[in-house]
């Protein structure tokens, strides 16, 4: 099941919700641009949700759908005790003991930092495949700075370069992330952190040609 957000362009007026099920995110996509000719608001913008989770926005002055991808340990908690509490609670455990249960497995961590990392893989992949990228930085830390550095990423595989990245946008280990693909041109990262806990570190990753790379690096 997935969730439509139509998002008014006036604040004075109401988001409109409209749940439907779909088989994949590229079907909720079109069936989100379809449903939108029966909403008497006019709209700037579209976000389709799972659950809680934000999976894609679109503003409607644009073609093309941004695709968001979040992690954060409070999240793969959360989400892993209501499935639980659902569908794998065998003891009836409350829910305190589910959570408490949750933070000592930790497998439930390493799957899900291990299913992003293979995400920003992909899609570092798909974007780099010259394996040269530039970041810009902007709002760092609790001084807010800015920066940009020059990266070759260092493997063959997708995964080890994900990794490479990672390490040098996350500077603290109780980081919530969130990184949105924009049609193949860019990945944006927001990365908040106990230094930046509210607007977060916001970085943004384009690829670079080799002859760019060697004249700026």
């Amino acid at each position: 099941m997935y969730l439509f957000k139509y998002i008014p362009k006036l604040k004075s007026e109401k988001v409109i919700g409209h749940s439907v099920v779909a088989n994949s995110l590229s079907e909720a996509k079109r069936k989100a641009t379809m449903t939108l000719r029966y909403v008497h608001t006019e709209c700037n913008r579209i976000e389709i949700y799972r659950g809680r989770h934000e999976l894609a926005y679109r503003h409607l002055s644009e073609s093309y759908w941004t695709n968001v991808y979040t992690y954060s340990d409070f999240d793969v908690t959360r989400d892993e005790v209501e499935y639980r509490l659902e569908y794998d609670n065998p003891n009836k455990l409350s829910e305190d003991e589910l959570y408490k249960q949750c933070y000592t497995d930790d497998f439930l961590y390493v799957q899900a930092w291990e299913d992003f990392v293979e995400t920003v893989g992909q899609l570092l992949e798909k974007l780099a495949p010259s394996a040269y990228v530039h970041i810009e930085g902007k709002n760092l830390g609790w001084r807010g700075l800015s920066g940009e550095m020059y990266i070759e990423l260092p493997s063959s595989d997708p995964i080890a370069n994900a990794k490479h990245l990672l390490r040098k946008l996350i500077c603290s280990a109780d980081s919530n992330i969130r990184m949105e693909s924009v049609a193949g041109k860019a990945l944006y990262f927001n990365i908040t952190h106990h230094d930046n806990p509210i607007n977060g570190d916001s970085f943004t990753v384009t690829a670079m040609s080799p002859t760019a790379y060697q004249k700026a690096a």
